[in-house]
């Protein structure tokens, strides 16, 4: 027959969590601190469960006795039975080793992503799942509040760090990789959409309509800002009730209803709202509220960051980016938009290391809204949604207060209605074919798939679509400081209206053309070159073309002339144009 140790009966009359298992109250974390005591003298969980039941008051009837055995082989799993503690002098746990153990009793999965981030996934008091960055304010906070709610003590700066440290390195060393989903997750199959709800239920979108689901095999993070949503319910609002509150003609109601699905893609690529209208069109309004309808946050809109940096920061922390009252995109930031909206990533040096990246990788859809042609770069314009609102009319308008109400009572239903669509979306995708006329030809495709369940006719998104690409470029080049410039300098050659020189001859000439400096024209003839092949695609559209002839020792030469097209200004059209 095996006998007790002495010493565990030594240790389990010493101990300061007998008090509390005598009480009867908190007998959970004061189980978890006796098993750390005494699990390197015997991993008996029957002599241990003996132990603890003979603390219990007789009334006791919790499920504290129940959890010994997942105790024990916790403690255990976590080096609390190493043979090293029985020779230690000092028989206390420090406050690292407590919160360790603290920790590892609860349910926690810790992981790491492609891009080097440690991970953890924890659940809540409600049975849902959080998850957050383990360096996060969020995570350190957690670790505090267990450590307190089991010592009732706090935990240092030093074992805090500690902590982490371990976990990090079990999150990289043991933990799986995984891809960490901010609002949407999914595949050309399914779709899982996070409400935010505090038990974890997400809606789960597929081929067979939506349903709620608790537990997706999709790791949430809800980052600071993350707003609830409401719960999809057809009985409460229709997509018809959205348009009759916005007030939306046929053409912008199109194009609106194809940003909202094309934001509820699974996949990238994304296309960006460039959303334009003068001072009481309501451009800013419509703004927030798709971000309510798609990607609620407590930071509605925003102004359009000044650095790639900033804009991949952004994106891992929302669904939706929306950038308000812009006057300008600089062809820089445009560039970063365009890889974001097609999911290309952004790195950058990680703090105090020379050789280590941080590396960001996140598609998102995103809105901007401004007054006028804010966007020229068109490789961004290839891949907008341009929605031009009208000035509401006198007598139109309604309070905001109002509007949010009326907003908030439909919305339930919007989103059903919205859902069902996507589901016709992800059960036709595969089965429509492609579009050849416009550069998204994948967000095409999916506008197309979901078409059938719109109610609009057939090809309705397809040719908004292309007209909204045309529109806007042929709008934007035709505006251009540079194409201004070009067709004021060619009507002034002559009727022929066509040059042939240098690149930096005709830098020369526009600029000797204006009374004086004009900061928008290219600086010099490597700026001039650039802009011109960016241009040269819009620039064909109305009728102004550009041909590089081959470099020479001396210079690279071109040719510049104009094949009028419908789209093609008259000169006294320009010269309103230059005033």
């Amino acid at each position: 027959m095996n006998m007790v140790p002495i010493s565990l009966i030594e240790t389990a009359l010493n101990s300061s969590n007998a008090a509390a298992l005598l009480r009867g109250s908190g007998t959970h974390d004061a189980a978890l601190r006796f098993v750390g005591e005494v699990v390197s003298i015997t991993q008996n969980s029957d002599w241990i469960s003996a132990i603890v039941a003979g603390f219990l008051p007789a009334n006791y009837s919790g499920n504290t006795l129940d959890e010994i055995p997942r105790m024990v082989s916790d403690s255990v799993k976590n080096g609390f039975a190493s043979p090293l503690r029985k020779n230690m002098k000092e028989e206390k746990l420090s406050a690292a080793q407590q919160a360790n153990l603290i920790l590892s009793s609860g349910r926690m999965e810790l992981f790491h992503t492609a891009e080097g981030i440690g991970f953890v996934a924890f659940t809540n008091q409600n049975g849902g799942t959080v998850c957050h960055p383990i360096r996060s304010e969020a995570v350190k906070n957690w670790v505090r509040l267990c450590f307190h709610r089991a010592t009732g003590k706090t935990l240092g700066r030093d074992a805090l760090t500690e902590v982490l440290d371990l976990m990090d390195a079990k999150a990289h060393y043991e933990g799986a990789l995984s891809k960490v989903n901010v609002r949407i997750a999914g595949n050309e199959e399914e779709i899982y959409y996070d409400p935010g709800e505090a038990d974890g239920t997400v809606v789960r979108i597929s081929t067979d309509g939506w349903e709620f689901v608790k537990n997706p095999p999709a790791h949430f993070h809800r980052p600071a800002g993350f707003l609830p949503q409401e719960l999809p319910d057809r009985t409460r609002g229709r997509l018809s009730d959205l348009r009759n509150l916005l007030q939306l003609d046929d053409k912008n109601w199109v194009l609106f209803l194809a940003f909202l699905l094309i934001s509820l893609k699974p996949v990238h690529p994304y296309m960006v709202l460039l959303l334009s209208g003068g001072h009481g069109s309501g451009k800013s309004k419509i703004s927030e509220l798709i971000k309510r309808i798609v990607d609620p946050n407590a930071l509605e809109k925003s102004r359009l960051p000044k650095d790639e940096h900033t804009l991949a920061i952004q994106a891992a922390m929302t669904w939706m980016l929306v950038y308000d009252n812009t006057s300008s995109v600089r062809w820089d930031l445009s560039d970063a938009i365009c890889a974001m909206l097609t999911g290309g990533g952004f790195s950058t040096r990680k703090f105090y290391a020379d050789d280590e990246q941080r590396m960001f990788k996140n598609a998102r859809p995103a809105i901007i809204n401004g007054i006028g042609e804010f966007a020229s770069q068109h490789d961004l314009l290839d891949r907008a949604i341009a929605l031009k609102l009208p000035t509401m009319p006198a007598g139109a308008r309604s309070t905001e207060r109002d509007l949010n109400r009326r907003f908030e009572e439909i919305l339930p239903g919007v989103l059903a209605e919205l859902f069902d669509i996507v589901s016709l979306a992800l059960r036709r995708f595969g089965n429509v074919e492609p579009p050849t006329t416009v550069r998204m030809a994948d967000a095409a495709q999916w506008l197309m798939a979901a078409e059938l369940a719109t109610g609009l006719p057939e090809g309705t998104f397809l040719a908004a679509l292309e007209e909204s690409v045309k529109e806007v470029t042929i709008e934007n080049t035709v505006n251009h400081p540079l194409v201004l410039a070009l067709f004021k300098l060619l009507d002034n050659l002559g009727p022929d209206r066509s040059y042939e020189g240098t690149v930096g001859d005709l830098q020369e000439k526009l600029q000797g053309q204006q009374d004086r400096y004009d900061p928008q024209l290219p600086k010099n003839a490597s700026h001039l070159s650039n802009a011109l092949q960016r241009l040269t695609h819009g620039m064909a559209a109305i009728g102004l073309h550009v041909e590089m002839l081959p470099r020479t020792n001396k210079a690279r030469p071109l040719r510049i002339w104009v094949e009028e097209t419908e789209h093609t200004p008259e000169p006294d059209e320009m010269v309103q144009r230059l005033r």
